[in-house]
């Protein structure tokens, strides 16, 4: 088979700015990045997919276990049949016999689930999910939250961390559902924030810093809180460790995999499709609070420019890890803004929070992830000779 070129979106794992590339597929992933001078190869029976694969998906995430912090994106409906007839360990057939694990009890359970899943007409990932029982949930985004904080810690000076929980006590009454969050900061300077599972939210340092009023805060929180009512990093733990597992933790509340479920959780990535059901949560938490979303919509708006994204309406640089193009994500903000508003936070509360990391050192980089205690979590087969190196956070 001759070899095929595609269009990508590439991170070299050192910084949060992404590339444009080329990819192409033959005896090896060989990445082009644009400007960068020599190409970048990934052995094809060294990598990986945020999620298991199958011939129609429409965008692949990938990373290599050789570059540990690069990632690769292709929005190309074409790519992943490509890549499967190369790569058939990345297909979800093939993830599915590695998760399969003896015993006639989690068998039955597994297919209880199943047939309630078809018969519902539901989302797998999302339904089984939805039956893990909340203790499991919040223990497997603590083991996250334990490997962001290592060596940084939680902001928590005391007017800043008054103003945080202000804010998200009013966004969290605005959602309208029983959900209850706990959002924290930490000191990080990385522009991001994280929803992790058992509604557990962090903020860094460096979005907060980056932050030009508490509004954007306030629609970056409402954002990820979308992602928990949606119950999104759970889904994608339970695609991550398999439907074996995910049912020993809905049926016993634990597993031999929670302790590496945080190293799990670093991994994965959202759809555009579940980003964009995350913004729309987000814009209507935000209407219900009576916070204007315009602030949220020039927050897109500068990452557009500093990241070199076209106008809206262009699809070749789309920001990486599946986010919509933020000029879309912006023209949406905008367009909600259609009702009577009030300040997120009064002007001390916002110079409180924006303090919030003062008493904190400042660690200009994340620390490296440590290994967890090995787990029971059916891995890829590969050569015993070759080694595996953690994937740190992107």
């Amino acid at each position: 088979m001759s070899n095929q070129t595609f269009a990508a979106r590439w991170t070299d794992g050192k910084t949060a700015t992404t590339h444009q590339a080329t990819v192409t597929l033959g005896r090896a992933v060989e990445i082009h990045p644009q400007n960068l001078g020599e190409p970048v190869l990934w052995s094809l029976h060294r990598t990986m997919a945020s999620v298991p694969l199958w011939r129609s998906s429409a965008d692949v995430l990938m990373r290599s276990l050789d570059h540990p912090g690069q990632s690769l994106f292709v929005d190309d409906p074409n790519f992943a049949a490509a890549l499967l007839s190369l790569a058939p360990h990345l297909g979800a057939g093939s993830k599915r016999l590695r998760d399969l694990k003896p015993g006639l009890s989690v068998t039955a359970a597994i297919a209880a689930i199943a047939g309630s899943v078809y018969a519902l007409d539901l989302s797998p990932a999302t339904y089984i999910a939805g039956l893990i029982p909340k203790d499991a949930r919040v223990l497997a985004g603590q083991q996250v939250l334990q490997i962001f904080t290592q060596g940084q810690g939680y902001c928590e000076a005391p007017e800043g961390y008054a103003a945080l929980q202000n804010l998200a006590l009013k966004l969290q009454a605005a959602a309208g559902t029983d959900t209850e969050f706990t959002v924290s900061a930490v000191n990080w300077d990385m522009v991001n924030a994280f929803a992790v599972p058992g509604e557990q939210i962090i903020v860094t340092r460096g979005l907060i810093e980056k932050a030009q009023s508490a509004e954007e805060v306030a629609g970056v929180i409402g954002h990820e809180m979308g992602h928990g009512i949606a119950l999104h990093p759970e889904a994608g733990l339970v695609r991550s460790i398999g439907i074996a597992a995910a049912a020993e933790l809905v049926f016993t509340g634990s597993s031999g995999t929670i302790g590496t479920l945080g190293q799990q959780m670093l991994q994965l990535n959202y759809s555009r499709s579940a980003e964009r059901e995350a913004d729309d949560h987000g814009l209507r938490i935000l209407k219900e609070a009576k916070i204007s979303p315009v602030p949220l919509a020039e927050f897109f708006d500068r990452l557009a420019k500093e990241m070199g994204e076209p106008e809206e309406g262009s699809t070749v640089g789309e920001m990486f890890s599946t986010h919509p193009p933020s000029p879309e994500r912006a023209a949406t903000a905008k367009a909600a803004a259609t009702y009577a508003t009030e300040p997120a936070m009064s002007a001390e509360d916002w110079a409180a929070l924006k303090a919030i990391c003062a008493q904190q050192p400042v660690i200009e980089d994340a620390p490296p992830v440590e290994d967890l205690p090995p787990s029971d979590v059916p891995q890829p087969e590969f050569p015993e000779s070759d080694q595996q190196p953690p994937l740190p956070p992107t």
